[in-house]
C-alpha cells in the first residue's frame, strides 16, 4: 500500500496549476476548492464539466524542479503526460469535503456514467489520490481493459495504484494491454516488482504472434523477458 499526504499534494498541484492558468481560471479553481458543504451530483458534475471553459488540453511542460517536487511529494507518480485541463479537474475533485464518505463515492460513480473521455481520464487519475481508493478497484480494472489508449493510460500508468491493488490477473491484463495498444511499459509503475512466469509466457505468445504476422516487436518487451526477447 502507499500513503497519501493529501494536503501536501493539493499544495503541489496548486503550485503547478496557478502559473499556467488565467486569473479567471484561478478564481474558478479557488471557488471550487472553497466549497463549504459537500456538493450533490448535479453541482459536482457542473464543476467538472465547466472546467473546460477555463483550461485546455495543453501539455504541462513540467520543469525539472517541478518534476523533482512531484517525485518527492507523490512517490510513484509521473504527471508529464497530464494536460492542464486534467490537472485542474483532478485538483477540483480532491478538494471535495466528503472524499472518504460513501456519498462522494456514489457521486463519482454516477459521474462516470455520463463522463466524456476527458472527464473520465480525470476521474481515473484522481482515484489513487482519494481516501480508500480501493473502493473504486472495479472501475480501475475495467478502465485497463479498454481499447482507448487514453483511458488505459489514465488508470493504469504513471501511478502506484495497479501495483498496489490489482490482483495477478488484472495486473497481467494491464501489462499485456499496454503492449497491444503501444503504451511504453516504462509507464507501468514497479513493473519489475511483479514479473512472473505466467506473464513471461503471455509475452512470449505475443512475440510469436507478432513474428508470424511479420510485425515488429516492441523493444521494451525486454522489461518482461530480458535479453531473451532479442
Amino acid at each position: 500500500m502507499y500513503i497519501i499526504h493529501l494536503q501536501a499534494i493539493q499544495s503541489l498541484l496548486d503550485d503547478i496549476l496557478h502559473p499556467r492558468l488565467s486569473p479567471q481560471a484561478i478564481a474558478y479553481c479557488r471557488k471550487g476548492i472553497a466549497q463549504e458543504v459537500p456538493l450533490d451530483y448535479p453541482a459536482f458534475n457542473r464543476l467538472i464539466a465547466m472546467a473546460s471553459r477555463h483550461a485546455r488540453r495543453h501539455p504541462l511542460n513540467l520543469s525539472d524542479d517541478e518534476q523533482l517536487q512531484i517525485r518527492n511529494t507523490m512517490p510513484g507518480w509521473d504527471l508529464a503526460q497530464w494536460n492542464l485541463l486534467e490537472l485542474l479537474r483532478v485538483r477540483l475533485i480532491i478538494a471535495q469535503q466528503n472524499l472518504a464518505e460513501n456519498a462522494f463515492a456514489e457521486i463519482l460513480i454516477q459521474a462516470f456514467q455520463f463522463a466524456d473521455e476527458g472527464e473520465a481520464c480525470a476521474f481515473y487519475k484522481a482515484i489513487p489520490l482519494l481516501p480508500a481508493p480501493e473502493r473504486f478497484l472495479w472501475h480501475m480494472k475495467e478502465a485497463c481493459r479498454s481499447n482507448m489508449r487514453s483511458i488505459v493510460w489514465a488508470a493504469g500508468c504513471d501511478n502506484p495504484f495497479p501495483v498496489s491493488y490489482f490482483d495477478d490477473i488484472a495486473w497481467r491484463q494491464l501489462v499485456m494491454k499496454a503492449l497491444f495498444i503501444e503504451i511504453p511499459l516504462v509507464h507501468i509503475h514497479h513493473l519489475e516488482h511483479r514479473l512472473s512466469t505466467t506473464l513471461a509466457n503471455m509475452a512470449n505468445d505475443y512475440v510469436a504472434e507478432r513474428t508470424s504476422a511479420g510485425r515488429s516487436i516492441p523493444t521494451d518487451i525486454k522489461l518482461i523477458l530480458g535479453n531473451a526477447a532479442c
